[in-house]
């Protein structure tokens, strides 16, 4: 670990900064006279420096960290040890009081700590770092994911973000403690509807003091194991198999939160109160710091990185052990793990526009080293498996029973990762939306009951073979979705509202809608990486969404809503779309995006009467603009309208001239919504 001496201009006086700590009637002080100067941290506008103090109390780390050219000070505080008998002396502490003197006078007040967690941190600030990004710019930089408040499916509940403040120290400001519990909340998806909230009302005071609020938050999760050898979190490219789980399970084993409770000893310290999941980690940190810029959010974006691998290093073990891979127990356990590697990649990035990353910091190298190493998994196990799972169902990690919203929350986070400009994820996006885009194609040949496959479904998508569960064989796989998903909620009747099944027996499509029991928060999911994928060009993407919208529009959705920067997004037509030739007069029935050609019976005149052409939009009955060559545009065509677009004597029906050609194309562009519901959509466990 890298050290500076603390070196003044000449002639300046050294300002000196004491923490107070009173804990069980004992008086301690960490003096930044006897501290450690480590590297500064140059941010937007700003340089922190940093300073360690020597130890008080085992295990409690004080960092005082003053701004070199303001006033502004900080104090973090950190319990924790990862090696040797401190760590295996791990106890939670307190309560304590703690305040901060800047030359003998009291520049905070007294700070009441009622408990602070093993591995957990907070801070006292004299001021908050101010928002220094609007979030129309992080919009346009393509830091944030692509929200907007047009094309709704539904109507957005409302949020008061003056119930989410944070409090103070282990205050937990209204984020889930324990993680592992499904259901609508707030916190969990790709991104928080707290934050989702203040980008959908930016001059909303509240709505952005409560993502801050979060940022803060995320340091009270015990995740933030500092090796005291480096001064950095532990490094997962260095030990592998690190992990804190409950009990030494082999590999790289240090006491963590999960391991302090025991509940046969009266006299052990109480567990905290968190419990975390990586099924259900929520993004706290990074829109706290793509606001502000404040390395305070960006070490806890590290904690929060780190805990993908800490939780469990059972995923690095049987992968060997010499590469650190993430979670692969189910699809959302991947994609939430691969959500925070990436956000704290490139969140990395950004702060390295002003400035090297400090030696108690990994910077974006260490990153990338990560995300690379799992892409490689992730293309060789999943994308290019040879079998069905593969091929037909874009299943992974989950090869066999194959959770169709999870797969949509991976393939949120796939989007992700392209948008932020890691374009060597596209292929296994693009692999993944096609899941997604055949589950919509099954409407309207396949039954609407069907649409399970947009619901909460855990569908088997092989034939478990007993005499090899975990190695299945290619002849083990169904052969398409529908053989997957048939019979999968008439063989569970409790699945089903009453005379549910039998209505929609008698009316399959059920009217062009989601069947009652396909809950549209799961169908809302499918929505979100359709609309995702839209924004990001993956090529089909956008006629599932034109699609899916109808089905689920009057269904109510939650705050956080993705869209374009305007909210809607034209439909590019398909790649090199095949012509369709037809002979007038006859009906063209066109869908979105197709180019065809209308040939003109040579004996007709150029101006030949087109009043035969009846043109019929997708059943979706999306408004469509038809064009005939350059010289007649006919807007607000409708579902089985017909429209005179010229007649006899060479005019359109507004009584303009028209020149036809004997051969012209008829394109049709289409402009649709693009919204989705990306957060707190997560109910069955």
């Amino acid at each position: 670990m890298q050290t500076r001496p603390w070196i003044l201009p000449q002639g300046a006086r050294a300002l000196t900064y004491t923490v107070n700590i009173s804990l069980a009637g004992t008086a301690y002080v960490y003096d930044m006279a006897n501290a450690t100067r480590l590297d500064d941290f140059h941010g937007p506008g700003f340089i922190q420096q940093c300073y360690r103090c020597a130890d008080q109390i085992p295990a409690l780390t004080v960092f005082i960290r003053p701004d070199a050219n303001s006033s502004r000070v900080e104090v973090v505080v950190e319990l924790g040890r990862v090696w040797g008998a401190a760590n295996a002396a791990a106890a939670h502490l307190g309560p304590y009081t703690l305040q901060v003197l800047k030359d003998g006078v009291a520049i905070s007040p007294v700070i009441s700590v009622p408990m602070h967690w093993w591995m957990a941190r907070w801070r006292w600030q004299s001021a908050p770092r101010p928002i220094i990004r609007s979030w129309s710019q992080l919009l346009a930089a393509k830091l944030i994911p692509p929200y907007g408040t047009k094309g709704i499916p539904g109507t957005i509940t409302p949020i008061d973000p003056k119930a989410f403040v944070y409090k103070g120290p282990m205050d937990n400001a209204g984020v889930m403690e324990y993680m592992p519990e499904t259901g609508g909340r707030l916190d969990i998806g790709l991104w928080t509807e707290i934050a989702a909230n203040a980008v959908l009302n930016p001059n909303d005071a509240a709505a952005q003091a409560a993502v801050l609020a979060w940022g803060e938050v995320a340091g009270t999760v015990p995740n933030h194991p500092r090796d005291e050898n480096t001064g950095a979190l532990v490094s997962v490219l260095q030990y592998p198999l690190f992990n804190t789980t409950s009990v030494n399970r082999g590999g790289t084993w240090a006491r963590g939160n999960a391991s302090i409770f025991n509940p046969t000893d009266p006299n052990a310290a109480p567990t905290s109160g968190w419990t975390d999941d990586d099924a259900h980690y929520p993004s706290l940190s990074y829109p706290a710091f793509v606001m502000t810029g404040d390395p305070y959010f960006l070490e806890n974006m590290e904690g929060e990185a780190l805990e993908v691998f800490t939780e469990t290093a059972y995923w690095s073990g049987i992968a060997g052990g010499t590469t650190a891979y993430i979670n692969r127990d189910q699809d959302r356990d991947y994609g939430w793990s691969l959500r925070a590697l990436l956000e704290t990649r490139r969140a990395m990035e950004l702060a390295e526009v002003d400035g090297p990353i400090p030696s108690w910091m990994h910077n974006s190298a260490y990153y990338k080293t990560i995300c690379d190493n799992q892409l490689t998994q992730y293309t060789s196990t999943w994308v290019n498996n040879p079998t069905a799972a593969g091929t037909v169902f874009s299943a992974g990690p989950e090869i066999a029973m194959h959770a169709t919203w999870q797969g949509d929350f991976e393939g949120q986070v796939l989007n992700t990762a392209v948008w932020l400009g890691y374009d060597e994820w596209r292929p296994a996006l693009t692999w993944k939306t096609k899941s997604v885009i055949d589950r919509v194609n099954l409407y309207p040949a396949y039954p609407s009951f069907y649409w399970f496959s947009l619901g909460p479904g855990l569908f088997n998508v092989r034939n478990p073979d007993p005499t090899s569960p975990s190695a299945p064989k290619a002849a083990d796989y169904y052969p398409d979705w529908k053989t997957a998903i048939a019979g999968y909620p008439a063989a569970d009747p409790s699945q089903w509202k009453p005379g549910e099944y039998d209505a929609l027996v008698a009316d399959p499509t059920n009217g062009g809608k989601l069947s009652p029991s396909a809950s549209p928060d799961y169908a809302l999911q499918a929505y979100a990486h359709l609309a995702f994928s839209t924004a990001n060009g993956v090529p089909g993407a956008a006629q599932a969404l034109a699609k899916i919208t109808p089905m689920i529009i009057t269904q109510e959705a939650r705050c956080s809503i993705m869209a374009s920067a305007d909210g809607t997004v034209v439909v590019p037509p398909p790649v090199n779309p095949p012509p369709t030739e037809i002979q007038m007069p006859t009906t063209a029935s066109l869908n979105v995006g197709q180019t065809i050609t209308l040939k003109l019976n040579n004996t007709q005149p150029p101006n030949a009467d087109l009043s035969s052409l009846t043109y019929h939009t997708p059943p979706d009955g999306i408004v469509s603009t038809l064009k005939v060559g350059n010289d007649v545009q006919v807007k607000g065509l409708k579902a089985g309208t017909t429209k005179v677009l010229g007649d006899a004597n060479g005019v359109d029906t507004a009584g303009n001239p028209v020149a036809l050609e004997t051969e012209c194309d008829v394109t049709v562009s289409v402009a649709i919504p693009l919204a989705v519901s990306l957060g707190t959509l997560d109910k069955v466990s």
